[in-house]
């Protein structure tokens, strides 16, 4: 595991561990690890680095992973806009505005 690897394990278990309130019938370990998987798949699927994820890099590739995450924390993990923006470094409003940018793409690609 790599020193980068570490560090974000680390934040996840800060971040993702500690302040979590959705699926309260969930074991912690599971929404750390589901976090995880999601940041991991969208960052692969959009061939960026997981830190992409949480960086201010506006690329396109860097925000398509992004508001990929926002949406699936927010539909599979059913996390409130807070605390989503907590743990990306963002607010509110800006995560409502990437859940949204996301399912517009997705309909506008047909996968909607």
């Amino acid at each position: 595991m790599s020193c980068m690897e570490n560090i974000l394990d680390d934040v996840f278990t800060k971040v993702f561990g500690e302040v979590f309130t959705g699926a309260a019938e969930m074991p912690r370990h599971d929404r750390i690890g589901r976090a995880r998987r999601i940041v991991k798949q969208e960052a692969e699927k959009a061939g960026v680095c997981r830190e992409d994820i949480f960086a201010k890099d506006r690329t396109r590739q860097a925000v398509i992973a992004r508001q990929s995450v926002m949406h699936r924390l927010r539909a599979e993990l059913g996390w409130s806009l807070g605390q989503i923006g907590q743990h990306l470094g963002r607010d509110h409003t800006t995560i409502l505005h990437g859940i949204r940018a996301h399912k517009r793409r997705m309909k506008e690609e047909g996968n909607a």
